[in-house]
């Protein structure tokens, strides 16, 4: 029998295209639709200089008044703060501790309401500067361009900058999806337009049973849902601050091959026994299966001899997967590529997801491209990897502090 995830336990709230991260579909959906309208109102505003000017200077005000929201809220209803990081819950924040305390920063975790929350404070020559989950200078965030965690307008930007992506969409409703669909290659990824943690995203769509309930399930976290072409290759993760790549976590998804014989459960119970130290059996959950079966295989299938079968839809030790940490090892065009995109977004700190097949060799002798971006990246991800040495990201965000 494959290793199957309990869902026994699971409340009627639980949702399995939520993965790890379920959240309330009601409050994400109006959320989301109208920071999505709210983007696409600005960026056609923002055509008038007069308009970009004023609309610049007030979000600079706004990003450099935050700090300040932050002491206060914390002044009023949290008071009580924690000088180690025993209460703290996200690991970015971790990271970012275990670097201060190396460089003799003291920092400090704010709660609201007497709880911990994602929310600190550091003494920085002599003062506090308080920040929310990364300690990014203010001044530094107030130049970078707006809507970069908009999946939209984000690969608009890397159209118009003629930096590689994969081709896309955009509709609110079936029928526009599949006119707009025509232009598109399968398989494709769907998605909602603004979101986190691949939430509500199906991969490897290739029938229209299959793309129709992908954008029903898209279209619960945001009215607006994205589409692009399908990319084969690995799902990589290029964490660039200050202009510079400081990080690349290529990223394995778990695979077994097939022998002609086994069956694909045979062959990923076979994996689950002899994979390697740190890495994670591979539970074939409800979304892995489907994963499975939109590949065109059940787990009674026997694969021909040599096919290679992603077993899940998620990268990544805890997947199942393995990681590679090699900023040092990519080609020099692919970094050339991701430190312009990042210098010509103004960004202090963005992650960028990007899918290719081999980051060491010529990326324009591949179809490859940048995916998302994130400024509020998982920097962790890069201090633990299963192969490659480490590389120390938090050390390049406190250097944005340095004169």
């Amino acid at each position: 029998m494959c290793p199957m995830a309990d869902t026994s336990s699971w409340g009627a709230s639980e949702c399995m295209a939520c993965g790890g991260f379920p959240v309330n579909h009601r409050a994400m959906y109006f959320s989301k639709t109208i920071d999505s309208w709210g983007d696409d109102r600005a960026q056609f505003l923002s055509r008038w200089p007069l308009f970009d000017r004023i609309s610049n200077v007030v979000r600079g005000n706004v990003i450099r008044f935050i700090p300040y929201l932050i002491r206060g809220l914390h002044a009023i209803y949290g008071r009580k703060t924690y000088a180690d990081s025993s209460y703290v819950f996200m690991e970015r924040a971790n990271a970012i501790w275990d670097e201060a305390t190396r460089r003799g920063i003291r920092m400090e975790q704010l709660t609201l309401f007497r709880r911990p929350i994602d929310s600190y404070r550091a003494r920085l020559n002599g003062r506090w500067i308080y920040f929310e989950s990364l300690p990014i200078p203010p001044r530094l965030l107030a130049r970078s361009i707006p809507y970069i965690d908009d999946k939209f307008l984000f690969k608009q930007f890397l159209k118009q900058n003629r930096i590689p992506t994969a081709p896309f969409a955009l509709a609110t409703n079936l029928r526009g999806a599949w006119i707009a669909l025509k232009d598109l290659h399968m398989p494709v990824v769907v998605k909602p337009r603004i979101g986190s943690n691949s939430r509500h995203t199906t991969k490897f769509i290739q029938t229209e049973t299959q793309f129709d309930a992908a954008f029903r399930s898209a279209q619960k976290l945001c009215r607006y849902v994205l589409f692009e072409e399908h990319l084969n290759g690995y799902v990589c993760r290029a964490t660039v601050v200050n202009g510079t790549l400081v990080g690349f976590l290529e990223t394995r998804q778990p695979t077994v091959t097939g022998d002609g014989l086994r069956t694909l459960c045979e062959l990923i119970n076979e994996k689950s026994a002899h994979h390697r130290k740190g890495v994670s059996d591979v539970v074939i959950a409800g979304e892995n299966e489907a994963y499975i079966q939109r590949q065109g295989f059940a787990l009674d299938s026997i694969p021909e001899k040599g096919a290679v079968i992603e077993i899940g839809r998620f990268g990544g030790r805890s997947s199942g997967g393995e990681t590679r940490e090699m900023p040092d090892e990519i080609h020099p065009k692919l970094r050339q590529i991701v430190e312009k995109t990042a210098q010509l977004m103004r960004v202090p700190l963005v992650g960028f997801d990007l899918i290719i097949q081999n980051p060491e060799s010529d990326p324009d002798a591949q179809k490859w491209g940048i995916l998302e971006a994130n400024t509020v990246p998982f920097i962790e991800i890069h201090n633990d990897p299963l192969e490659g040495q480490p590389s120390n990201v938090a050390a390049a965000v406190w250097d944005l502090w340095k004169k």
